[in-house]
């Protein structure tokens, strides 16, 4: 991703950390997602989808892709809706997390878990970098407030 020197002095350290911890998120999640390729044939079986290559790779790239039109609206845009939207969908990736290691706590003995959890914790990290005072004043700004 190409940055402009400009627009990176006008944007606050926060929403630049912001940007940075997501893409790295983003990034993990793209090879977690691809590191479980194998799997995904079974889990769509099991809920009676068609098993095509093409859907597997559609549903590797979606989570990635989806986050990237976030960071592109809350970190390049300044949108405030996008910025509550994403917070909302990161607080329920981490509900659905926990929900799965209470499910099965012997996951958490494998390398995908540590990665996940390496991936929600930076997303965590990352939507936190949004509610900053710094933050705040250039979501405000950035609405035209």
């Amino acid at each position: 991703m190409l940055i402009d020197p400009e627009a990176e002095l006008m944007r606050p350290r926060s929403i630049v950390a912001f940007e940075r911890l997501l893409v790295v998120a983003l990034a993990l999640d793209l090879l977690i997602n691809l590191a479980s390729w194998s799997a995904f044939p079974a889990q769509l079986a099991a809920k009676g989808l068609p098993t095509s290559p093409v859907l597997i790779l559609l549903l590797c790239l979606f989570s990635p892709a989806l986050g990237a039109v976030f960071l592109y609206f809350v970190g390049r845009r300044g949108s405030n809706v996008a910025r509550w939207i994403l917070t909302v969908l990161v607080a329920l990736g981490v509900v659905g997390f926990v929900v799965i290691l209470a499910a099965d706590f012997r996951a958490a003995a494998t390398p995908l878990f540590a990665a996940t959890a390496t991936s929600e914790v930076l997303k965590v990290i990352a939507v936190t970098r949004l509610f900053t005072a710094e933050a705040a004043r250039w979501f405000e700004r950035s609405s035209g407030r």
